[in-house]
C-alpha cells in the first residue's frame, strides 16, 4: 500500500462485501487518480477476500492495447502452469486451459487499467471472479458488474492526503481548505 494512503473506509467495504457477495464481476470506476487500483489492492489483501476466494488471488495490468491472448498467458503463468502449456494463441485457448486448470476452486484475479472489453471477456472463467478498475464506466454495465464508482475524495480526505505529501498536518495548511473548495477539487 501507497506510504500516503488515505483510507477511505466506506468504499474499502463496498469492495469487499461486493467480492464477497459471490454474485459475479466487480467494476471499480472513476477518473484517473481517484484511488481505484490503491482501493483494488486493499480489497485483495483483506483477510475476509483472502477467505472467500481461499485458492488465490492474483493481480494482472490490461493497459489499453493489452493483448487478451498475452494476459491469459500471464495468467496461466501465475496458476503454476509450464510455458508449453500456457503458449496460447487463441482467447478460447487459453480461457479452456485455465477453466480446466481452476475447475473447482475459487479465485479472484484483479485486473487493473481495463480500457477494453477483449481482456475482461477472456478472463471469464468459471471459478474466478474477476474485480477490475477502469475509467469508463459503461465497461461494467457491458461486462455485468457490480459497480462501485470511486469518486473524488471528501475536503477532509484531500487535506489530509496534501498533508501526507507535505510531511504538515492538515491543521497547518489553512490555504489549502479555501483553495480545495474554490477551485471545487473535492466534496465538502
Amino acid at each position: 500500500m501507497p506510504d500516503r494512503l488515505v483510507e477511505r473506509p466506506d468504499l474499502s467495504e463496498a469492495v469487499v462485501a461486493a467480492l464477497r457477495a459471490g454474485r459475479g464481476p466487480v467494476a471499480l470506476t472513476g477518473m484517473g487518480g481517484a484511488g481505484k487500483s490503491t482501493l483494488a489492492a486493499r480489497a485483495c489483501g483483506d483477510p475476509r477476500v483472502r477467505q472467500q476466494f481461499r485458492d488465490g488471488v492474483t493481480w494482472l495490468e490490461a493497459d489499453p492495447g493489452q493483448d487478451p491472448v498475452t494476459l491469459l498467458g500471464v495468467l496461466a503463468s501465475r496458476l503454476g502452469l509450464p510455458k508449453s502449456e500456457s503458449g496460447f494463441t487463441t482467447v478460447t485457448q487459453g480461457r479452456d486451459t485455465i477453466a480446466a486448470e481452476v475447475q473447482g476452486k475459487r479465485m479472484l484475479v484483479a485486473v487493473d487499467n481495463v480500457w477494453k472489453r477483449g481482456p475482461l471477456d477472456a478472463l471469464a472463467v468459471p471459478g474466478c471472479t474477476v474485480m477490475f478498475t477502469t475509467r469508463l464506466p459503461e465497461s461494467a454495465t457491458t461486462f455485468g458488474a457490480a459497480q462501485i464508482p470511486v469518486d473524488e475524495l471528501t475536503q477532509d480526505q484531500a487535506l489530509e492526503l496534501l498533508g501526507r505529501w507535505t510531511g504538515r498536518a492538515a491543521a497547518e495548511l489553512p490555504a489549502a481548505r479555501a483553495l480545495c473548495t474554490r477551485v471545487g477539487s473535492c466534496s465538502p
